[in-house]
């Protein structure tokens, strides 16, 4: 059973925060294993150093609504190699956020439980952000003025999708369908786009379950990794 802190039941968490530490220890992590020859390598790793100086850069602590940031600097660093290609850049990409994972701690659960969890996400986090910056998302237009009834029918129908239960990585699913559903109202204003968008991944995430976390905890992880990174999206699509 998990031993979760009193005022979690009480207060709805907006913001995860991440507390920066040393890697945690093979022993720490329940891994009773040695070190192998990567592993002792990765100090010298640039994708490692890259990691580091992020999580350097950003403090003691930082939440979820830094994940774009993260990324984009992850970005920027691959760029600088013109050997590389996009589908290469988004592995090293990957490989960044998946250190930078393995430097910090999630409270209130151990690391060896969580990191699996929080690395299933990067991957079409990584790609979204990237189709992003690329212009490669592309709404689908809608001839019909945005109402509350239509909104209900995607909703209704997202959630037939998330019927086996909703999974770590269908969250940015969730986000670039709901994306490319209001994103194709035209007469929605940018922030009016955000808020609906918003509002349609809030709902889905508290009427599903996720597997292995309980919902208390991992709703708020979702709904605070969903902000910023809808704000990106649509700001980049206004331009």
């Amino acid at each position: 059973m998990l031993d979760i802190p009193t005022d979690m039941y009480t207060q709805v968490q907006t913001e995860i925060h991440l507390t920066v530490t040393d890697i945690p220890s093979y022993e720490e992590r329940g891994f009773f294993i040695q070190p192998n020859t990567k592993e002792l390598d990765k100090a010298n790793d640039p994708l490692f150093l890259k990691a580091k100086a992020i999580v350097d850069h950003l403090g003691n602590e930082f939440n979820w609504k830094d994940i774009v940031f993260i990324i984009q600097q992850s970005f920027d660093f691959v760029k600088t190699n013109p050997h590389v290609n996009i589908n290469e850049q988004k592995e090293q990409v990957i490989t960044i956020l998946d250190y930078i994972i393995d430097l910090t701690d999630t409270p209130y659960l151990p690391d060896a439980y969580t990191d699996p969890l929080f690395k299933l996400l990067v991957p079409p986090l990584v790609n979204l952000i990237s189709k992003s910056i690329n212009g490669d998302i592309v709404p689908i237009i809608s001839t019909n003025p945005p109402t509350g009834d239509s909104f209900k029918v995607f909703i209704k129908e997202m959630k037939e999708t998330f019927s086996d239960g909703f999974q770590w990585s269908d969250l940015v699913v969730c986000i670039e369908d709901t994306i490319s559903f209001i994103g194709g109202f035209p007469s929605l204003s940018t922030q009016e786009k955000k808020k609906a968008t918003i509002d349609i991944i809030d709902t889905l995430i508290d009427i599903t379950d996720t597997p292995f976390v309980p919902d208390m905890i991992a709703d708020p992880i979702f709904k605070a990794l969903a902000r910023p990174v809808v704000d990106f999206v649509f700001d980049k699509l206004a331009h």
